[in-house]
């Protein structure tokens, strides 16, 4: 995890493993947990998630917070990087993608308060002043609120949060390609960037499950 720097001030509670919070992760992609805060509640609740995440029995999760910042210091390229070397240990233990690939999305709601679309284009705007990058004491901030996420509006309910968009082996539900971008970005926008042929040579074809509009079963496989 050499692209995520992990804090080394003596000061406050330690700074959780890289590789921890990445397990989180993965844990809320797999089992299509939505929010960060049901994450942590779930992995409070869940012996098995505990052991993935070599927490023990006594141990709380890392708060809801912190894997919602987490995911936003990690990179595309980490991102990138850490979807192909699991793809490879897919391969050595004999799982070959060779079938089918479904497209899908889903909402993630923010850790942040809700605000406004026009108050997010001040605080972004301002975010990118060299005014904005520092505390009030003058110090570089360490920790801000979310500025990418926005609203849209699903089955007539808005949501404030993000939207990640992934490709999923319709035969073994592995995660192949994500890329997670402001809520109100359309799926089909972003088909074309999550790299399917780009990596895989033998997809026989692309199922497509738009967030919008499917309400339709997903394909089978996909769980």
């Amino acid at each position: 995890m050499s692209h995520y720097t992990v804090g080394t001030s003596r000061e406050g509670a330690d700074a959780y493993s890289p590789l921890m919070l990445l397990k989180g992760l993965l844990l809320q992609k797999w089992r299509r947990i939505d929010s960060d805060p049901e994450l942590e509640n779930q992995i409070n609740d869940r012996i098995s998630f505990k052991k993935f995440m070599e927490l023990s029995f006594d141990q709380h999760s890392p708060d809801h917070s912190t894997f919602s910042r987490f995911r936003g210091r990690l990179s595309k390229e980490a991102m990138n990087r850490i979807n192909s070397v699991v793809l490879q240990q897919f391969s050595r233990k004999g799982f070959v993608i060779n079938e089918g690939v479904a497209v899908d999305a889903r909402l993630v709601q923010s850790a942040s308060h809700p605000i406004s679309n026009e108050e997010i284009k001040k605080q972004r705007e301002k975010r990118e002043t060299p005014e904005g990058k520092l505390d009030k004491n003058g110090n570089l901030l360490k920790f801000s609120r979310d500025l990418d996420s926005d609203w849209t509006v699903k089955n007539n309910t808005s949501h404030y949060g993000l939207k990640e968009h992934s490709s999923v082996d319709t035969n073994h539900g592995f995660i192949l390609s994500t890329d997670l971008t402001p809520a109100s970005v359309h799926d089909s926008e972003k088909i074309g960037n999550l790299n399917l042929f780009l990596v895989f040579e033998k997809i026989g074809h692309v199922w497509g499950q738009v967030l919008h509009f499917a309400d339709t079963a997903p394909p089978p496989g996909l769980h």
